[in-house]
């Protein structure tokens, strides 16, 4: 039976994006994909940086805006961080091709790893059949964007899509249960 969920969370500030962030790294267990989308400094790199964090990954966590993956093993669990962003040309409107996302990806989702695609509109628009692989186990999808009322704080809205038998619809679970401290 595939499910879909949501939640959404209010991030007052910086530091409440940082506690979440690290909060998903505490809680997060292998093969588990996380979607993020949103405008261009609405914390999705900040968001990437607490989770790896709290993974124990010890190396800079940068955007791989322009390399396209970062990978890092330095966790308790590998992490693959992919930033989409330069797949779009907005000139034409359409989704340029990424060998790495052709043929890197069965041996990223067959490895006991995390993987965070930031932009990852454009990949589940664009990338149809490999769609298919990432989404047989769940994903978790979060959208920031910002509050209307505080430029400080975000709006963050989870969604699991999948089947609820799987590791990220666990960790969708557990993050509906957080307390509200975290998110203050």
């Amino acid at each position: 039976m595939v499910h879909q969920n949501s939640a959404k969370f209010h991030l007052a500030h910086l530091e409440s994006t940082q506690k979440f962030g690290q909060s998903i790294g505490q809680m997060i267990e292998a093969h588990t994909l996380l979607a993020l989308a949103g405008e261009i400094g609405s914390g999705k790199t900040t968001l990437v940086k607490a989770i790896a964090k709290a993974l124990g990954v010890v190396e800079t966590v940068t955007s791989p805006t322009f390399v396209m993956l970062n990978e890092y093993r330095t966790g308790r669990l590998p992490l693959y961080h992919l930033d989409l962003y330069r797949l779009y040309d907005e000139e034409s409107n359409e989704i340029i091709p990424f060998d790495l996302i052709t043929g890197q990806l069965d041996e990223i989702l067959n490895t006991k790893s995390i993987i965070i695609i930031e932009w990852a509109n454009i990949f589940l628009n664009g990338y149809g059949q490999e769609l298919n692989k990432l989404t047989e186990n769940g994903y978790l999808s979060l959208s920031l964007e910002a509050d209307k009322q505080d430029d400080q704080a975000r709006i963050l809205t989870v969604n699991y899509v999948g089947e609820t038998s799987k590791t990220s619809f666990f960790l969708f679970e557990k993050l509906c249960k957080l307390s509200k401290d975290i998110l203050v």
